[in-house]
């Protein structure tokens, strides 16, 4: 009588047990959790825009379609609104846990930083949501990337740069003036083969108190180790490279 015992209590903890994985595991199928893929980047093309679907996955699927709304992150957007095109909606069809989301991304104002765009969806409560897309917007560059390092000092706001190519036209520049409170910029610059003149441009006139260095493939094509002027009106400090063959 004592081992039917034994084996009574056995086979109740086991079923016990069985029961409470089964639980668990349908449980777990029905959780409905979505997220982007992970944050990537985004390339465009010079002068024109380019398309790619951006996947949106869920741990489970349905019987049913599920559609999501789509918001753009403008806290953590720096692209401009009229650079990009998000659908209002992204959808997962019936029977699938996966999603595609076709963005286009132009060519406006990207630069040689680059832009970010955030997307995320809108939360109801009918989902565990998961992380957000961060593209990082950049352009192709089919030619030599060089690599622009500012280390600015107190007063980005009178920093500017320019590049002439061989006929004094410039094929580079930062757009302006940096925006008041920069501690550093790190920029891809597109070059074609050539000559260039890297011009660096103080606009009160005291010079800089900071670095600026380009770079190729390893090579340092122009080092500016801050310079000094009368503080009575803009100064520059310029220096000339070749890129290429």
């Amino acid at each position: 009588m004592k081992i039917n015992k034994y084996l009574l209590l056995s086979f109740t903890l086991a079923l016990t047990l069985f029961v409470s994985c089964s639980d668990d595991d349908d449980t777990t199928s029905g959780l409905n959790h979505v997220s982007f893929e992970i944050s990537k980047d985004f390339l465009v093309e010079p002068g024109a825009s380019s398309s790619r679907d951006i996947k949106l996955y869920s741990t489970n699927t349905e019987d049913s379609d599920r559609t999501y709304n789509v918001l753009v992150d403008m806290d953590a957007t720096t692209a401009d609104a009229s650079a990009y095109s998000v659908p209002a909606t992204v959808t997962i069809p019936a029977g699938s846990n996966v999603a595609n989301l076709n963005v286009t991304v132009s060519d406006i104002n990207i630069g040689g930083a680059g832009k970010v765009l955030t997307l995320m969806l809108e939360q109801d409560g009918s989902f565990f949501y998961g992380n957000d897309m961060v593209l990082n917007i950049k352009l192709i560059c089919y030619s030599n990337e060089a690599a622009l390092a500012i280390d600015f000092d107190s007063y980005s706001e009178e920093s500017s740069w320019e590049i002439l190519d061989a006929s004094n036209a410039v094929v580079a520049s930062s757009g302006g003036a940096y925006a008041a409170g920069t501690d550093t910029a790190n920029e891809a610059v597109c070059l074609e083969d050539g000559t260039y003149t890297f011009v660096f441009t103080d606009s009160y006139g005291d010079g800089l108190d900071g670095t600026v260095t380009l770079s190729y493939d390893g090579t340092t094509l122009v080092d500016i180790q801050g310079f000094t002027g009368p503080s009575t009106g803009p100064i520059s400090s310029s220096q000339t490279f070749t890129i290429g063959n």
